[in-house]
């Protein structure tokens, strides 16, 4: 099909409408608990669309005969990037970006919530079913290689902007800085969108060069996974044993064995 770059067709609008309710719904009207099935419902939508505009599961790097090349580049890009985003919040010079609110409070089962199920689904399956393999397929049908990845990152970076909103809020360190002004906010916003369309271009050339959306889908997991895993485990390992979510039986033992021992030392000679 001709490539010339022009207008975009009715289900191009489609898509990008359907990508920008789905944003605003996810993060600011479905309680977490249904995160899960309504990002994968959202990312359900896209492929349905994409379907409608003409493209293939193939082009949609959905192909079975894929998979494997999919899974192999997936992992070999996937754990070094979970590897190091993990060792990322133990590192004095990054760990202050780590710090969330959001992550210190979660409890053991939260955090393996978080790691095992909705990071994987609700975040790297569905982000990458929506814009590396329905949205990118469709611009791809008509715009040439470099427009595809120039808007669908782009995009890509727009999503962002209320996962940045809402890390910006609940991190202690960027919130009481007081050089941080509105001005100062914005130009971390924008820097923090910037960054996430390259880290898009990089999964998008991942999902090419493997022809499997799976590959994006096992790296953008160990970057997700990784820092969430590293900023939990960093943090609970920092606080005390009352935010840990220790039981208060455990506490008052504990103190009474630590007062007895006091007393012991103090009538010994």
């Amino acid at each position: 099909m001709r490539q010339d770059g022009s207008l975009p067709t009715r289900r191009e609008i489609v898509g990008v409408a359907l990508l920008a309710g789905a944003n605003i719904v996810l993060n600011r009207v479905v309680p977490r608990r249904y995160i899960v099935p309504s990002a994968l419902a959202s990312a359900a939508g896209m492929l349905f669309v994409a379907r409608l505009s003409g493209v293939t599961t193939d082009q949609q790097g959905l192909s079975l005969a894929a998979l494997p090349a999919g899974i192999k580049r997936g992992l070999l890009v996937g754990i070094p990037l979970a590897a190091a985003t993990f060792a990322g919040a133990f590192l004095p010079s990054t760990r202050s970006y780590y710090r969330d609110e959001r992550v210190v409070r979660a409890s053991a089962s939260s955090a393996l919530y978080e790691i095992f199920v909705r990071i994987p689904l609700a975040t790297a399956a569905s982000e990458e079913l929506m814009f590396r393999s329905a949205l990118e397929a469709m611009l791809r049908r008509r715009r040439s290689s470099l427009q595809t990845l120039l808007l669908s990152n782009a995009l890509f970076g727009a999503w962002h902007v209320f996962p940045a909103l809402d890390h910006l809020s609940s991190n202690p360190p960027q919130r009481a800085d007081p050089s941080r002004t509105t001005t100062g906010k914005l130009r971390l916003l924008i820097a923090h969108c910037c960054a996430t369309a390259v880290a898009g271009l990089a999964l998008s050339f991942l999902r090419r060069s493997s022809g499997s959306v799976v590959a994006p889908m096992l790296a953008h997991y160990g970057v997700n996974g990784g820092a969430f895993g590293g900023s939990w485990l960093a943090s609970n390992l920092r606080t005390s044993p009352q935010r840990t979510g220790v039981h208060p039986g455990v506490g008052k033992l504990r103190r009474k064995l630590t007062n007895t021992n006091h007393a012991k030392s103090a009538v010994e000679p």
